[in-house]
């Protein structure tokens, strides 16, 4: 799980990178939909930084039982770096400029 950019907004926008080698398409799908639940129920409990998320998964997750992949993703989602809007400099207004 990795941070892309924050945003001015005050939501969370959450991507997810299945790649081939993690299976058919079917396994690949499975594995985004049980991501997006786990997801959305830790975003309900405590949410999420504002930001873009990026949720990437290799091929030993589609092995991982709906706990163990919960668990899993709840550890790396803790990790992510708290961002303060009010002292953060990629949230600092961007300076106004007139073309003479």
């Amino acid at each position: 799980v990795q941070l892309v950019s924050p945003t001015d907004l005050d939501t969370t926008r959450v991507a997810y990178s299945i790649g081939r080698a993690c299976g058919t398409a079917v396994a690949r799908n499975r594995l985004r939909r049980r991501l997006r639940a786990i997801v959305r129920s830790l975003d309900q409990r405590s949410p999420l930084p504002p930001g873009i998320l990026l949720v990437g998964a290799r091929p030993a997750a589609t092995e991982l039982t709906f706990a163990q992949l919960s668990a899993e993703t709840e550890a790396l989602l803790r990790d992510l770096p708290s961002v303060d809007r009010a002292t953060d400099a990629r949230f600092a207004p961007l300076p106004r400029c007139s073309l003479g």
